[in-house]
């Protein structure tokens, strides 16, 4: 009997390499992401921190308006850091549709392949069975 062969077994291979390749990209978008809403987390508990130690007692008014200053530029970093994660939030949804789409037409060649595999598998069964009974005709 000969051997099964997918005659798409090269497509298939650029499928998967062009899933893995958009996957990764998913994975690098999201990390970016990911990244952006640590330093907002890290931005806000910095401007906590300092609205916290503004009003200490030994702070003079020198120090009250440096502090104020301070959250002044937090509070203007965190709205570029929410414009930044907007912008980041969209990329990750754009990578994610081209990752679902990779994933789709890899998942269409991958049923072609079992579906031919399935009929190889059948006309393999076929042929041993008319085998065993040309073999069991001739005793």
């Amino acid at each position: 009997m000969k051997r099964f062969h997918f005659q798409f077994a090269k497509l298939l291979r650029v499928r998967d390499f062009a899933e893995n390749e958009a996957k990764e990209a998913l994975g690098r978008q999201i990390g970016a992401l990911n990244e952006i809403e640590y330093r907002i987390a890290e931005n806000g508990r910095l401007r906590e921190e300092a609205a916290k130690n503004r009003f200490s007692k030994e702070n003079s008014i020198v120090d009250i308006d440096t502090y104020n200053f301070y959250i002044m530029r937090l509070d203007h970093e965190k709205e570029a850091l929410l414009r930044d994660a907007e912008a980041q939030q969209k990329k990750v949804d754009e990578a994610r549709e081209q990752y679902i789409e990779a994933s789709r037409e890899k998942k269409i060649i991958d049923k072609f392949k079992e579906k031919r595999l399935k009929e190889y598998k059948r006309e393999t069964q076929k042929a041993e069975e008319a085998e065993i009974d040309a073999v069991a005709g001739r005793a």
